[in-house]
C-alpha cells in the first residue's frame, strides 16, 4: 500500500492565505453592514419622533 498523499507546504500556505482573506472579508462585510444598520436606524422614523418627542419634553 501506498502512503496516503500529504498536502504541499507552499500548499498549505496558500490555503491559509486564502482562509485569512476570506476572514477579512467577512469582517469589512460586517462592518459595513453594521454602519448601513446604523445609518438606518438613525433616519428611520421612529428615531426621528422620539427625537422629536424628546426636544418637546426638554422645552
Amino acid at each position: 500500500m501506498e502512503p496516503p498523499i500529504q498536502p504541499s507546504e507552499a500548499l498549505r500556505a496558500s490555503e491559509l492565505h486564502d482562509f485569512s482573506e476570506m476572514l477579512q472579508a467577512l469582517a469589512t462585510l460586517r462592518a459595513l453592514f453594521a454602519a448601513t444598520a446604523a445609518r438606518l436606524l438613525r433616519f428611520s422614523p421612529v428615531a426621528r419622533v422620539k427625537s422629536f418627542e424628546s426636544v418637546r419634553e426638554s422645552d
